[in-house]
């Protein structure tokens, strides 16, 4: 989504609310650009919306649990992060992403010899 890169969030929000009507099929890639555009935007409760939205719509999506996790390291809420990344660790167990997340937030719960190994 060139649109979220550039910045352009309003043009971008519109055009995939109009692709949710009209492709249902693929309404969990959008609903997850949207709540990345939340992200970019620091409205994080509305991302996490958005990102189960995402979920609810295609279980095994690794991406938004990615999102959730990443969004509620930022708003210092571990527990919740700490669920989403074992979600996440269940649909792709090797994923490096997410593998940095959870040493993102074993740093950030001061257990960095944890974090080091798990790099």
């Amino acid at each position: 989504m060139c649109l979220i890169r550039f910045d352009k969030f309003p043009e971008a929000s519109n055009l995939l609310n109009d692709l949710i009507e009209k492709d249902s099929q693929n309404k969990a890639r959008y609903y997850c650009a949207l709540g990345r555009i939340q992200k970019r935007q620091t409205e994080y409760a509305r991302a996490i919306e958005l990102f189960e939205m995402s979920v609810c719509e295609k279980p095994r999506y690794l991406s938004p649990y990615r999102e959730m996790a990443e969004c509620y390291i930022l708003l210092n809420n571990c527990q919740e992060a700490e669920r989403c990344i074992s979600k996440a660790h269940e649909i792709d167990d090797g994923n490096i992403f997410v593998i940095l997340l959870e040493a993102r937030l074993a740093q950030k719960q001061g257990r960095p010899d944890y974090a080091i190994d798990l790099l």
